[in-house]
């Protein structure tokens, strides 16, 4: 899973750059069989985990640690059939989990540290029920969800960077858990803030726990309107993103990180109701989900409190549902849209100043990508490179060096003249528009002399 880390605005003088990319195939590991990839989860260095294998038992499937430098690496798994990563950090230590699937019986998975050069560590029982890995931070905390043998209760828990594993507490009348993320270590108290959702009788509770450097774990439950709330993320500087229901409408609210009083994002209920906050920039950016018709959309708040709402027709593409994935570095809203005729997805970009932009048109080698299928985007890492999926592959895209036009990996003379043998409006696509305002003028060429 994704932890939202500081944005990264690039700029130069006279125009702002739009991320552009150069995509590459993660390579498979060294298995026999037809193999596919799945791209899990990316580190804000770039480094990208998941699992690669088949479903034949006799191969498995397998953790892995990706990066542009070394190419792909498995993760040490000891011989389990089974391992994958679910999520990754600058120090490349996975959290992941393994699991065997015996002849007879139910899977059983357990919460496991994974890396490319160690055993595995087992951070729970191997137990035949629900398992999710929700992240891991930089100073090595491991957030993560498991079910108790023979109900529909889901506990959660924290491993600290030792190895011990904490338990979450919840109130007395709640049965289950639903985890959202967790903060940095704090620099001066060493605190660690996780936020997530209780399942309690009679609604759901919008909750946090504090985690102590003594190993002790506080809970509190968060303000809410009297019919429940749902915490959907946590934001770098502790601001939680959700849900509150009033009169039977979810709407979209956050929660501030000192006195946790909510906010509601809109006095519009009817415009975007039906819905949660579900990810957000330390700047104040929020998107979500919603129904519009029979189709979902999505709904963006600028920093400064501006409501917009972007549907399949405003991006001129056919009838799909809308997907916000994450926020990038330059500002735009990464979206992935699914065509409800063809299951056929499209990923893009999208800002308000620019618009909608396909990931195809701003990207390098992006020829795979053009065909009808589904795809999927994970979240982008500090630079706004991204992991990708398309079956049976996994992709990554590197963010290209602000100013280099070419892609060649460097800001040369070459690039001014490339903007100048095509100076003018610029017809999509065209990689060579570096600010996306659909010419090639000065901004572009004063973007290339600020990198040169």
């Amino acid at each position: 899973m994704f932890t939202l880390a500081a944005m990264v605005t690039l700029t130069a003088m006279g125009g702002e750059e739009r991320l552009r990319w150069d995509i590459h195939p993660i390579e498979h590991l060294n298995l026999p069989g037809y193999l596919h990839t799945v791209a899990h989860a990316i580190a804000p260095d770039g480094a990208i985990t998941g699992r690669d294998g088949s479903t034949n038992s006799s191969i498995g499937w397998h953790a892995f640690v990706w990066t542009a430098s070394g190419g792909t690496v498995p993760c040490v798994d000891d011989q389990w059939i089974l391992s994958e990563g679910d999520a990754i950090n600058s120090s490349h230590v996975v959290a992941g989990s393994v699991s065997t699937c015996p002849q007879n019986g139910a899977c059983s998975a357990a919460a496991t540290i994974l890396n490319t050069s160690s055993s595995p560590q087992l951070l729970s029982p191997l137990i035949p029920e629900f398992l999710m890995i929700q992240t891991i931070t930089e100073t090595g905390h491991i957030l993560f969800a498991q079910g108790i043998i023979g109900s529909f209760n889901i506990n959660g828990f924290v491993s600290l960077p030792g190895g011990s594993v904490l338990p979450l507490p919840l109130p007395d009348s709640a049965w289950s858990i639903t985890l959202a993320g967790m903060t940095e270590p704090e620099p001066t108290s060493g605190m660690v803030t996780i936020a997530g959702s209780a399942w309690a009788t009679p609604h759901r509770t919008p909750m946090i726990w504090r985690l102590a450097p003594d190993e002790t774990v506080m809970s509190l439950e968060l303000p809410d309107a009297d019919e429940g709330g749902m915490v959907e993320a946590i934001l770098a500087d502790g601001i939680i993103l959700g849900s509150i229901r009033i009169d039977g409408v979810d709407t979209p609210c956050s929660w501030s990180p000192i006195a946790y009083d909510y906010t509601l994002l809109t006095d519009s209920v009817e415009e975007i109701g039906y819905s949660s906050a579900k990810i957000g920039t330390i700047d104040g950016a929020r998107a979500g989900q919603f129904m519009l018709g029979s189709e979902r959309a999505i709904w963006h708040i600028g920093a400064t409190g501006e409501l917009t709402i972007v549907d399949a027709a405003s991006l001129g593409l056919p009838a799909s549902d809308l997907k916000p994935t994450s926020y990038l570095p330059d500002g735009s809203l990464l979206i992935e849209a699914l065509d409800l005729q063809i299951y056929s997805s499209t990923i893009g970009t999208w800002r308000l100043d620019t618009g909608f932009s396909l990931l195809t048109d701003r990207a390098f080698g992006a020829a795979v990508f053009e065909t009808a299928g589904p795809s999927t985007a994970i979240a982008g890492a500090d630079d706004g490179t991204l992991a990708l999926n398309r079956y049976p592959n996994a992709w990554a895209a590197l963010a290209i060096m602000p100013g280099d036009v070419d892609g060649s990996g460097a800001v040369t003379i070459d690039d001014l003249l490339a903007i100048l043998s095509l100076w003018g409006l610029c017809e999509t696509p065209c990689l060579e528009d570096l600010d996306a305002s659909g010419d090639l003028g000065v901004d572009d060429l004063l973007i290339v002399l600020s990198h040169l």
